[in-house]
């Protein structure tokens, strides 16, 4: 891979001296946490070579593991290393591959808060405890990737989503080390961005021996941005994984057994809030107002995609005239009735908890200029789901949902009166809600395909 030297060699020489501010900023706000040693180049070595796979954060480390437990199955002598680049993310791995009775909780819960599947058995990555060890990437600059691939000499790199730094990829490739995108994913608006940066980036994505996408949507995205086709497929990503088997194994249970209607809106962003809270608000004066005398009462919750913003969602709340507080710390067994008038969620880990209690889901990120979040993981509950017009990262999930019933996309303007549906007949959301649990209970795990493909490639491009 000769004629990747010189892009190489200009990235490391520019990049280096332009990234001296943002590594030194990003060091004293924590964001890389320790191991500096792995981080500059120089990992501690153990002997064997590896199969390398890296991922962001926690999210992509859940599904980065899934995949490597699937990959020992079918490969159960080889040896393993996963790369995290944030400080969260290597904590959880860690904890997860310690080999303790149960740690592989640990992703889940700081990723979503979702309970372990029910009946899912012993710990999945047990059997890799002692074949794999976590590590930091190296940074992208100062010649780190090159000393970090000739210390570990890894056998492959398998890179999760959407982690592509052209040192490290560059690097690899001009040491002959196979490389692969696993469950990649690139939005239009992504791809915007990337086209800027001209036949660098597509020499980049035709280095790759596989680009294992996500969706349809994504591969799409992918070749026209000069992906190879030929090299181009869709896999599946196996961070749904974890929610088909909430879905297949968790008996379907509906919230509505009675009032009041609670609603939990997750992962919401600035803005958000008070559309949904003004909403809520007036279906609450709406139905004091009517006819009936009184409904049966609606209750929220409020979960920030930074918890940082709860005391100020709560202030916002009260100015409104609502009665609002805080939950989600030790205050871990509130259920239904117990929930405030609106509750704000200022712990992470417990999403998932509250999407239980919930008859009707607002997936957040959507109401306000965004890419929206996950809509499976209510659905997977079996919980009615309303997601906004924003959803570029989620299109074909939510699409998928909304194909069978279990999503309504509506704008912003339209959120009171598609609340105030779903509060006059609860039969809806009960109907869409398990529309939602059978749709993601059918779906098919990605992880057992994609480390099939993944091992094909491996065996095909590598010594032995």
């Amino acid at each position: 891979m000769g004629t990747l030297r010189i892009p190489y060699f200009l990235y490391q020489s520019l990049g280096g001296l332009a990234s001296v501010p943002v590594v030194a900023t990003a060091a004293v706000l924590g964001r890389f946490g320790g191991r500096w040693g792995d981080r500059f180049g120089f990992p501690a070595t153990h002997g064997e070579a590896p199969i390398w796979v890296h991922a962001a954060s926690v999210g992509e480390a859940g599904s980065a593991l899934a995949l490597m437990a699937e990959l020992s199955k079918l490969a159960p002598k080889e040896s393993f290393a996963l790369s995290v680049a944030t400080p969260k993310g290597l904590e959880a791995a860690s904890a997860a591959l310690s080999g303790a009775q149960g740690s592989s909780k640990a992703l889940a819960k700081a990723d979503t808060g979702g309970k372990p599947a029910a009946g899912a058995g012993p710990n999945p990555l047990a059997s890799l405890s002692d074949r794999a060890r976590v590590l930091a990437p190296p940074l992208d600059v100062w010649w780190a990737p090159g000393r970090f691939l000739a210390r570990m000499a890894p056998k492959a790199l398998i890179i999760m989503e959407t982690e592509l730094w052209p040192g490290i990829i560059f690097a690899a490739k001009d040491m002959g080390i196979p490389v692969m995108l696993a469950a990649g994913r690139v939005s239009k608006k992504s791809a915007r961005r990337y086209r800027m940066a001209g036949p660098v980036f597509t020499r980049l994505l035709q280095s790759l021996d596989l680009i294992a996408a996500t969706g349809d949507e994504d591969r799409e995205n992918f070749l026209s941005l000069g992906a190879d086709p030929k090299k181009t497929v869709t896999l599946g990503n196996p961070k749904f994984d974890r929610l088909i088997a909430i879905a297949r194994d968790e008996p379907y249970v509906p919230a509505s057994l009675g009032p009041p209607f609670v609603v939990t809106a997750g992962s919401t962003h600035p803005g958000e809030e008070s559309l949904i809270l003004r909403a809520v608000l007036k279906l609450r004066l709406a139905n004091a107002l009517s006819a009936k005398g009184k409904g049966p009462g609606i209750k929220l919750v409020l979960a920030p995609r930074h918890v940082g913003r709860a005391g100020s969602i709560v202030a916002l709340a009260k100015r409104l005239g609502m009665a609002a507080e805080t939950i989600g710390g030790d205050r871990r067994d509130l259920g239904r009735e117990g929930l405030p008038e609106v509750g704000v969620l200022d712990v992470i880990g417990r999403l998932m908890d509250y999407y239980r209690l919930a008859d009707l889901a607002l997936v957040g990120g959507s109401f306000v200029p965004g890419q929206g979040h996950n809509p499976l993981e209510p659905a997977a509950l079996g919980r009615a789901v309303v997601c906004g017009p924003n959803m570029s990262s989620f299109s074909e999930q939510a699409r998928f949902l909304m194909d069978l019933s279990a999503c309504k996309m509506v704008l912003p303007v339209n959120l009171y009166s598609v609340l105030a549906h779903f509060l006059d007949i609860p039969s809806v959301a009960l109907s869409k809600g398990l529309s939602g649990k059978l749709a993601v209970a059918g779906m098919t795990p990605a992880a057992p395909v994609l480390a099939e493909r993944l091992l094909k490639v491996i065996r095909a491009t590598s010594p032995g």
